[in-house]
């Protein structure tokens, strides 16, 4: 946070708040995946114990009550569990065996007293995962607000234009991103977590200008073999960039910190970015023989719908259709799209349709347009889980090739 000297007092103290925040919520994981390990350990120490499985193959001296505690940081669920666990019986022995002959009476004692103590550790062991389970559940709501607030102060989070306010707030965002997609797979903390969207007009004029360039080479170029060959180069090479930083983080920081860094997003750091998806896309839709004009109606929606939702959608969303998707937003994408789409098809007719008068091709033009822009708000609409940019595309492009 070097950066931070440099802004205003506002600017700064607001940015270390949300920094602060950030960095509890990366204790709090530590601690939570501490706690697991050690309740993990205690429930498998219990069931080798119980199945007798521990007393064939364990040491003479088995560990002590001190010294199977729980991480540090959770001293007040060791304290507890200690309480809880001294009221256990001092006897609990185990049925005692008469099927040993007499001349084993020293070796049966010894097992029946090791068999004794084990028991009674293994339920001790099992009581601390018992309370701790407890105590999780019953600080699981505070923890899903808490964790919800730091993830809508970081996504309605304004960078502006100061280059140092951006770049500490990219670290703070990036950081919350790696953090939060362990915590959407945590089973023990029942809280979705939001993906980080922020206002990036630069990645909106990359889409809108790689919408236009993909549109203007299915255009000028009427061979389905040739732009499945370079679609499928472009997905090779960013499948390639894919695989070399998840096995090398010097390049990943490389890559998305430097080359790709105004036009990514934070949670891109940790998982496949936006152009594979759509390189993917692409690919499968030319192979899969999807219409030429089809396919130019994809990538204008995609490329001009998409940012055109989340600008109009950020701007006058107030009444949510689905999460956090807003009419405003939908309906934006719907009427961008369907516009893009018509005004491209009646401008370059005589190279998508040669066949047809101008009237014939706006009257074909006008239910792909139309099918194209709700088809994409749609996909759009519920691609939470999945990147819109696949699913624009392809919902896009399948729906318009029944149309033609």
């Amino acid at each position: 946070m070097t950066q931070l000297a440099s802004m205003s007092p506002g600017t700064a103290q607001s940015l270390q708040a949300v920094g602060q925040m950030a960095a509890e919520l990366h204790a709090f994981l530590i601690d939570l995946q501490e706690r697991r390990q050690a309740t993990a350990a205690a429930v498998t120490a219990a069931t080798d114990i119980a199945t007798g499985s521990a007393i064939a193959s364990a040491s003479p001296a088995w560990p002590s009550a001190e010294s199977s505690t729980l991480p540090e940081s959770s001293t007040s669920a060791q304290a507890t569990t200690t309480a809880e666990s001294s009221t256990l019986p001092e006897s609990s022995t185990l049925p005692e065996s008469s099927t040993l002959p007499e001349s084993s009476t020293s070796a049966q004692a010894t097992t029946t007293a090791e068999s004794s103590t084990a028991s009674e550790r293994a339920r001790r062991l099992a009581d601390r995962a018992a309370t701790l389970a407890h105590q999780w559940a019953s600080a699981r709501p505070q923890l899903a607000q808490r964790l919800e607030r730091v993830g809508h102060k970081l996504a309605t989070l304004e960078l502006g234009a100061d280059r140092a306010r951006q770049a500490a707030a990219w670290k703070i965002a990036k950081h919350y991103e790696g953090i939060a997609r362990l915590l959407r797979h945590e089973p023990t903390v029942a809280v979705a977590l939001p993906e980080l969207r922020p206002r990036n007009y630069t990645r909106n004029l990359f889409h809108i200008g790689n919408g236009f360039f993909c549109a203007g080479l299915y255009t000028a170029f009427d061979s389905r073999a040739l732009m499945l060959a370079v679609a499928f180069a472009y997905c090779s090479w960013m499948l390639a960039l894919e695989v070399a930083r998840r096995f090398n983080p010097r390049l990943n920081r490389f890559l998305v910190d430097r080359v790709f860094g105004a036009i990514s997003r934070p949670s891109e750091a940790w998982r496949m970015n936006s152009a594979s998806w759509f390189g993917i896309a692409v690919t499968i839709m030319l192979a899969c023989g999807v219409p030429r004009l089809a396919c130019v109606a994809a990538v204008l929606t995609l490329g001009l719908g998409d940012p055109a939702a989340a600008l109009i959608g950020r701007r006058w969303g107030t009444v949510k259709l689905y999460k956090r998707k807003s009419l405003a937003g939908f309906l934006g994408f719907v009427g961008v799209s369907a516009v893009a789409v018509l005004v491209w098809f009646g401008i370059f007719h005589a190279a998508l349709l040669p066949n047809l008068n101008w009237g014939a091709a706006l009257a074909l033009a006008v239910p792909v347009a139309l099918m194209a822009g709700f088809s994409g708000a749609v996909a759009e609409l519920y691609s939470d889980q999945l990147e819109d940019n696949f699913t624009i595309t392809l919902a896009v492009g399948g729906c318009c090739a029944l149309v033609l």
